[in-house]
């Protein structure tokens, strides 16, 4: 499989750890305890994980529309015509039904195979998985669009409007809300020769530490951390998150080293999660020097990590054809990743 194009679009609005801050204090008008304490544990957690600043969508942005330029710049060189599939990922979406992908591939005047993939923020990573798979088996022929939506701050189910707590102990499920950046991405992929190389590793006991439900999740029990919960609102534990899967990234990546002798990344790309955890990562692993933060600029980016980094990399001259690359990655539900591919 080859990575043909991709392109990105940020939100337009700049907002700063100062302005989250804000918001919090201005939503928390029923907090239970000291809230300027609240807030600076808050702003040093903000500063210690790596976030800075985020870029949100305006509300009255259309998102259709800016879906549609974003996929537009990626086919740029080539026929509308040649994409035979079109995959949407991720988190972002406003449709249980049809399939979001249908929805755009109606927009673009196209009719590819249509389908979507959830996986948290892995599903970028797992739909680049799925489709090189596919064309080694021979299932899918031509050019395929994998465009993704990470919208949430100001127009998503949970967002900004949420950002309000009523004690502290809310902060150890409500802190990854105010990491939250937005992104559209659109990726072409085509088979080829290449040989990716992949590396998976899964850990459910965590499964229920990060999401989002909705109405009729409480029929569905598991443990006691999804019980009692609001629907439409996210919930993630993410220090346990990254504490528990950081291992399993490392051994991945450490996996994949061992079975793809003299594989040496020219560029690293990693989950938009916490720069201070995935640089202790990339620390194990020697390829401190190699790691292309964008995490400073565009705050969490969920399943648009990797696409809108990688976007920004070759807008900056520090990703170019024949490069190899590493990407690093963990997410809700306890998966961890490590993959390469030449671009």
């Amino acid at each position: 499989m080859k990575l043909v194009s991709v392109a990105h679009r940020k939100g337009d609005l700049k907002v700063s750890n100062k302005d989250v801050i804000q918001l919090i204090k201005e939503q928390s008008t029923k907090f239970n305890g000291d809230l300027q304490l609240a807030l600076d544990k808050v702003s040093t957690g903000l500063n210690f994980t790596g976030f800075d600043e985020r870029r949100w969508m305006p509300e009255n942005q259309n998102l259709f529309d800016t879906i549609v330029e974003c996929a537009q710049e990626a086919i740029n060189d080539f026929k509308i015509e040649e994409i035979k599939t079109l995959i949407y990922v991720g988190v972002g979406r406003n449709f249980l039904e049809p399939a979001t992908s249908a929805l755009i591939a109606k927009k673009l005047g196209i009719n590819p195979h249509c389908f979507d993939i959830i996986e948290a923020c892995q599903s970028w990573t797992r739909a680049c998985f799925l489709v090189d798979g596919l064309y080694k088996g021979g299932a899918l022929k031509g050019k395929t669009l994998i465009i993704n939506c990470e919208v949430h701050a100001q127009k998503g189910i949970s967002g900004s409007k949420d950002f309000g707590i009523k004690n502290m102990s809310d902060l150890e499920w409500k802190f990854p809300c105010y990491t939250m950046g937005d992104s559209i991405t659109a990726s072409v992929v085509e088979p080829n020769n290449e040989n990716h190389a992949w590396q998976w590793e899964n850990i459910s006991e965590i499964a229920d530490y990060c999401y989002l439900p909705l109405p009729g999740a409480e029929d569905y029990k598991t443990e006691n951390k999804i019980n009692n919960q609001r629907h439409f609102s996210f919930y993630s534990f993410g220090k346990t998150l990254h504490q528990k899967l950081s291992p399993l990234v490392v051994n991945c990546a450490n996996r994949l080293f061992d079975e793809n002798a003299g594989f040496t990344p020219d560029i690293v790309f990693t989950h938009t999660s916490s720069k201070r955890t995935w640089d202790d990562i990339c620390v194990q692993l020697g390829v401190s020097n190699k790691v292309y933060h964008i995490i400073q600029q565009t705050g969490n980016l969920v399943s648009a990590s990797v696409p809108t980094a990688i976007s920004m990399a070759e807008q900056e001259g520090a990703l170019k054809r024949g490069d190899n690359a590493l990407v690093i990655f963990a997410a809700a539900g306890g998966s961890a990743l490590a993959y390469k591919f030449k671009y």
